[in-house]
């Protein structure tokens, strides 16, 4: 996967979306838009730099809320971080990131979402804590086969399953031969690892599970707000560190 090179009105070495070639692009029915509407955003001096990859999903995932009701109904299950737990900065960043999707759809031309964003914050930003982090806390990096990434996808029913730092199974991404038509997006696929009793629950890692059992510990609480009491995080006589 190549990355694209930077074209105005981006700023220099900045890159808002990144298609390895054409079929790719066909993949994603937000780009344009969303290019455009940036490309304004910094010619008028309302935006210095360009929206992160939070911001652009939250936008896509509201977009698609206003006119599917079951993407709404799905997303709405997802769990989310309870307000008392996240800090400060962490809700600094999240009205931010929602004040920012609501001026992109705006520029969009989509009012509605930009002002069901909007609504979020203002007065009681409780709905923006909540909204952001069922991104944060349930969101699969998506990766190619050599692992390297290349965006952040919502899974719903994968965000269903658990943690262990000693999973049963593993996540991984495939996508369509090149002439698929039409091509898709990329698939979530969850693979058993090791084999698995009849009734045993199927577990994946949410960190790299190779580090010390302190700092699997401080990743998970960092990102999901829950400190594992896995099997394996449970054990004395293994990962001390």
């Amino acid at each position: 996967f190549r990355r694209m090179e930077a074209c105005p009105p981006c700023p220099p070495k900045n890159v808002l979306h990144a298609h390895c070639d054409p079929s790719c692009e066909e993949l994603n029915p937000f780009w344009e838009g969303e290019h455009q509407a940036v490309g304004r955003l910094i010619q008028t001096g309302q935006a210095k730099r360009l929206p992160g990859p939070t911001t652009l999903l939250c936008s896509r995932i509201l977009r698609k809320m206003q006119s599917d009701e079951h993407v709404k109904r799905e997303f709405e299950r997802l769990c989310y971080c309870p307000d008392d737990m996240l800090s400060q900065d962490e809700k600094d960043m999240y009205r931010a990131v929602m004040r920012q999707c609501s001026v992109l759809l705006y520029h969009m031309g989509e009012h509605l979402a930009s002002k069901t964003a909007l609504q979020m914050i203002e007065p009681d930003p409780t709905p923006a804590y909540r909204f952001v982090s069922r991104i944060s806390m349930n969101g699969f990096t998506i990766t190619t086969s050599e692992s390297y990434p290349i965006g952040t996808g919502m899974y719903p029913r994968a965000s269903m399953i658990n943690h262990s730092c000693r999973p049963n199974a593993v996540q991984t991404f495939w996508f369509d031969k090149e002439d698929a038509d039409p091509p898709n997006m990329p698939k979530l696929q969850i693979t058993t690892c090791r084999s698995v009793k009849a009734g045993e629950e199927i577990t994946i890692s949410y960190c790299d599970n190779s580090c010390p059992r302190k700092n699997r510990q401080n990743e998970l609480w960092e990102g999901y707000k829950f400190h594992c009491n896995c099997d394996w995080c449970e054990r004395s006589d293994v990962d001390a560190a």
